[in-house]
């Protein structure tokens, strides 16, 4: 089970308490032990731009994170990416 505490005004979360605190030099009396774990927000928002691509010839299809892909494929909707069959 998993120790949630407070050091510094930072949530730390630990397997195994006592290591952690011989670890970072600090006793018992340094931190403030969280009952139940906080959870984290999570700010990063997910704005990745995904680019699809579908050879005619080979009949294979590409997922790429890149706007450029292997010659012979051709650019595609998401639609058309998810909706064409093989």
């Amino acid at each position: 089970m998993s120790t949630t505490f407070k050091y510094n005004n930072k949530l730390i979360t630990t397997p195994n308490l006592e290591k952690k605190l011989k670890q970072m030099k600090i006793t018992l009396d340094d931190i403030e032990i969280i009952d139940i774990p906080i959870k984290k927000e999570d700010n990063e928002s997910n704005d990745t731009v995904l680019y699809y691509f579908y050879n005619p010839t080979t009949k294979y299809k590409q997922c790429s994170i890149y706007n450029t892909c292997e010659e012979g494929y051709v650019q595609i909707t998401k639609e058309e990416y998810y909706n064409q069959g093989n």
